[in-house]
């Protein structure tokens, strides 16, 4: 049984989706899921035929949202709960507590997007009861990339199991000549993405005689949108920025890209990063978390250490200025993608990790 808040559709939810519908197409077992939310992911998780149940967090009292998840235990006869956010950690581990049999998994999807401050007591009691739970009431603590199963080491130890997010190939479809360069970001838009440096790499773009006609796309929606339009027509770039908000599925939209930039002030392993990576779009991308890895330590990818959009430009007019160059990264990064994140591959891992549990 797996256990997520479904609140939005980003990567953890898309690679639990993915994993889930593997799952049932490749096993005979009983796969259950506890979602918070009524969402995007719980519509998707239906229509697959895959058993969701809805507590709601909005309209139901933590004290009841344990008892109805250790009810979903007990009734189903679950052998292991996998959790999927600090939140569904806390509730679903709680709700396991004495019964003894139900083994207890977590994938930490990323590294934490909140600060600890004393001015939010909560959030520092939600952060260490959150770790007790990891010590004492689970059996393993999936990193999905080396940089997480590095820092998830330091307060777990031997717990801790290296499974790469991953998702079935992307077949790129013909898509028509485009007469403008073509350059995207994907994701929620929120602090941690960084959006903000996107725009201003666009200002410097748009400024630089060596840079190509292009457009900018900004592919996502969230609760910087109005701040960051506000600041593309402060800098006289709104011609060239199209927020295309949110969009599922994505890939189409990815596939008419010629270029990919992640700048994130951090992350685990985005599901974005595979789809591009599958797809074969070129990408330009912020040295941090699991984006190295991604990227074959820059072989499938550029990597920005310096986080400007000084740099992000500069890295732009260079790979655009050589077309022999980005064909070399679209075809290096097909291969990376087929040998390290193909998801009809990793999700062996699961089975084999789920199995040894329940011997």
């Amino acid at each position: 049984m797996h256990i997520i808040s479904g609140d939005i559709w980003g990567g953890a939810e898309a690679q639990a989706f993915d994993l889930l519908r593997m799952l049932v197409e490749n096993t005979n077992w009983n796969i259950r899921v506890i979602v918070f939310n009524s969402s995007l992911l719980s519509e998707k998780l239906r229509h697959h035929g895959i058993e969701t149940v809805l507590i709601d967090e909005k309209t139901t009292p933590p004290y009841t949202m344990i008892k109805e998840i250790r009810k979903q235990i007990k009734q189903h006869n679950i052998n292991i709960i996998h959790t999927h956010g600090y939140k569904e950690n806390i509730l679903g581990n709680i709700s396991n507590l004495f019964i003894s049999k139900t083994k207890s998994i977590r994938t930490a999807h990323g590294n934490p997007e909140f600060r600890t401050s004393w001015k939010a007591p909560q959030k520092i009691i939600f952060k260490y009861l959150d770790l007790i739970i990891g010590k004492l009431l689970q059996q393993k603590i999936i990193a999905v990339s080396s940089q997480l199963e590095e820092l998830l080491s330091r307060s777990y130890k031997n717990k801790v199991v290296k499974i790469h997010n991953s998702i079935r190939p992307v077949i790129k479809q013909p898509t028509p000549l485009a007469t403008k360069i073509v350059i995207g970001i994907a994701g929620r838009l929120v602090r941690v993405k960084r959006v903000d440096i996107f725009i201003d790499m666009v200002n410097h773009l748009s400024r630089n005689e060596h840079m190509p006609q292009f457009e900018a796309w900004i592919i996502g929606d969230g609760p910087l949108r109005h701040e960051l339009e506000s600041q593309a027509k402060r800098l006289q770039v709104d011609s060239l920025v199209n927020f295309t908000g949110f969009i599922n599925p994505v890939i189409p939209k990815l596939q008419k890209l010629d270029l990919l930039i992640m700048c994130s002030d951090h992350e685990g392993l985005p599901i974005t990063l595979l789809e591009a990576l599958s797809l074969g779009v070129p990408i330009i991308a912020h040295r941090t978390g699991g984006i190295p890895e991604v990227l074959c330590n820059g072989e499938a990818g550029v990597l920005i250490s310096e986080h400007t959009p000084t740099s992000y430009s500069k890295a732009v007019i260079d790979l655009v200025s050589d077309p022999v160059e980005m064909k070399k990264l679209s075809y290096k990064s097909k291969k990376h993608f087929n040998n390290k994140f193909n998801l009809d591959i990793t999700y062996r891992y699961y089975v084999d990790l789920y199995e040894n549990l329940t011997q």
